[in-house]
């Protein structure tokens, strides 16, 4: 793994901390304020685009990522934000990020 990819690993994990503190405030909360749906979006779409500059050489070590969802995911933030519904990134917030996260503990 060259030393791009683990500076990127690691900003994946440093914002997936990042979104941990948004939605440990709970779902009732990211419902009501449009303002801390807006961060957890903002910091997907980081995630994904962090993701889209690790090489592909790095990405095919990582099996239990789904690489391209989560580019895509980034993709669709960053340019059809209005039809992305808050369960969406609610799901993506908590079960998906975490999971990411478990996946790269080992790799840097």
């Amino acid at each position: 793994m060259n030393e791009n990819d683990k500076r990127r690993i690691q900003d994946i994990m440093e914002l997936a901390a990042e979104l941990a503190e948004y939605v440990k405030q709970g779902r009732e909360r990211f419902d009501s304020e449009l303002s801390q749906v807006r961060a957890v979006e903002r910091v997907i779409e980081l995630i994904g685009e962090s993701a889209s500059a690790i090489s592909r050489e790095t990405q095919a070590t990582i099996l239990d990522v789904d690489w391209e969802g989560l580019i895509g995911l980034r993709v669709m933030l960053a340019h059809n934000y209005q039809r992305i519904k808050r369960s969406q990134l609610w799901i993506a917030a908590t079960v998906d990020v975490p999971a990411l996260v478990q996946s790269l503990k080992g790799f840097f």
